[in-house]
C-alpha cells in the first residue's frame, strides 16, 4: 500500500479516536502509534527518526516517510532502466559470430599494432612463438640458466627478438 494512502488512513483513524474521546494529545504518542501501524519494511526508518531524539513530531514521520517512498521509486526507476540498458548491450554483443568480431577493423593487435585482428591470431606473434619453441640448443635458444627470474613476458619477447 503506498503510504500516502496509510497516512490517510491513519488520519481518519486518529480522527475516528478523538470523536470517541481517546486522549491522544502527545504528538510523541500520535507518532508511536503511526511508526506501529506500519509493517517491519519500516522498522529501520522507526529505528533511525528516534535515534539520539526527545520526542518525536508527528509531522516529522509523516514527511520521513513520504521521502522515503519517493527515494524508493526513484531507485526502482533507476534499477529498471539500468536493467533495461543492460539488456539491451548483452543482446548486441550476441549478434553474429565471435568470428565476426575478430575480423572487426576496430580491433587493434597489441603486439604488431596493426588493426583487422587481436594479438592471438596475429602471424608476426605466432611466427615469434614458432621460433621461440624451434630453436634447438645450439641454434641460440635461451637455456634456462640465461631466463632471468621475474621477467615479465614483455621483457622476455623483447629479449627474444633482440
Amino acid at each position: 500500500m503506498p503510504i500516502l494512502q496509510h497516512l490517510n488512513d491513519f488520519n481518519r483513524i486518529l480522527s475516528d479516536l478523538l470523536a470517541l474521546e481517546v486522549n491522544l494529545e502527545e504528538e510523541e504518542d500520535k507518532a508511536l502509534l503511526l511508526f506501529s501501524s506500519l509493517s517491519s519494511s519500516y522498522d529501520h526508518l522507526a529505528t533511525t527518526a528516534m535515534y539520539g531524539k526527545e520526542t518525536l513530531e508527528l509531522e516529522d514521520i509523516k514527511q520521513m516517510l513520504q521521502n522515503n517512498e519517493l527515494i524508493e521509486k526513484t531507485d526502482s526507476t533507476e534499477e529498471t532502466s539500468g536493467l533495461f540498458v543492460n539488456g539491451q548491450r548483452e543482446r548486441s554483443k550476441s549478434k553474429g559470430s565471435k568470428r565476426d568480431l575478430e575480423d572487426s577493423s576496430s580491433f587493434s593487435c597489441y603486439f604488431c599494432k596493426k588493426s583487422g585482428h587481436i594479438k592471438k591470431n596475429c602471424i608476426k606473434y605466432k611466427e615469434m612463438l614458432k621460433k621461440k619453441d624451434g630453436k634447438d640448443s645450439d641454434g641460440g635458444s635461451i637455456s634456462g640458466s640465461q631466463i632471468k627470474p621475474g621477467l615479465s613476458k614483455k621483457q622476455m619477447r623483447i629479449h627474444v627478438i633482440s
